[in-house]
């Protein structure tokens, strides 16, 4: 949640559109947890 909160921040302080700050915040979401899927060896 700290990194999805000073992402937050950082996107509105460089004026990024809502639209795209919802996509991005999607994106690490994802990332996240693909990276812990493949970190715990998925589903078993």
């Amino acid at each position: 949640m700290l990194i999805l909160g000073n992402m937050r921040n950082g996107l509105i302080l460089m004026n990024v559109a809502p639209y795209w700050q919802v996509v991005l915040r999607g994106i690490v979401l994802m990332f996240a947890v693909a990276l812990d899927s493949i970190r715990t060896g998925g589903y078993k």
